[in-house]
């Protein structure tokens, strides 16, 4: 970008922000897809340190939902049981 983040208004880093959250969660989409849980895992936690810059409850609650798919997939329940637990907080905090 021509001048620092910081440096945005209010609305414009929104939409910075969102539109990365948007591009990393395909990414990391198509890493889970491949079976690249390690990366798509890196990735959805991105989207979740997005999320969170962005406090939007519902792409929390996405990113999470997410995570624990992940987790899923990597056979580790207790895991995917907590992050699916922060989705469901998520949701209910809106």
């Amino acid at each position: 970008m021509p001048m620092p983040f910081e440096a945005l208004d209010h609305k414009t880093q929104f939409y910075v922000l969102f539109q990365e959250w948007t591009r990393v969660e395909s990414e990391a989409t198509m890493a889970r897809i491949r079976g690249d849980i390690g990366r798509a895992r890196t990735l959805f936690e991105e989207c979740l340190a997005r999320a969170e810059q962005l406090d939007v409850p519902e792409l929390k609650a996405r990113s999470h939902e997410n995570i624990a798919s992940v987790y899923e997939m990597a056979g580790d329940r207790q895991a995917a049981r907590a992050e699916y637990q922060s989705a469901l907080v998520e949701r209910e905090s809106r």
